[in-house]
């Protein structure tokens, strides 16, 4: 998961950015696996989670009880044939792997991926 402190910073130099992550982002599923299998859970409506990138390159994070994550952050971008990859740096210096296509978002960290769509 993401961090689930309020992180406050700047960032000050970072070309990268593009609109296909500026905006809001709807939880779709998550699924953590490794060796042994994958297991994966899905949205439905109980559950409630949101990305929000933003033009000055902030990113708010929200669940069920409001707001869990705010922090800037600094992109590096690769593209591919199909989708556009983004590392993610946030303030505390932690990481993360976008992997953006036209609608959807998926977010991977050691051994889970947290898709959203547009």
């Amino acid at each position: 998961m993401l961090l689930i402190t309020v992180l406050f910073g700047s960032c000050n130099e970072n070309e990268n950015l593009t609109t296909r992550l500026i905006g809001n982002w709807k939880w779709t599923s998550t699924c953590v696996g490794g060796v042994a299998g994958t297991s994966c859970s899905y949205a439905d409506e109980t559950t409630t989670r949101r990305l929000k990138f933003t033009n000055n390159r902030m990113i708010e994070i929200f669940d069920d009880t409001g707001i869990t994550t705010k922090s800037y952050f600094v992109t590096t971008k690769t593209n591919f044939d199909d989708y556009t990859e983004y590392q993610i740096r946030f303030n505390d210096e932690t990481t993360c792997v976008i992997r953006a296509t036209k609608n959807t978002l998926e977010i991977g960290y050691i051994t889970s991926w947290n898709s959203y769509r547009k």
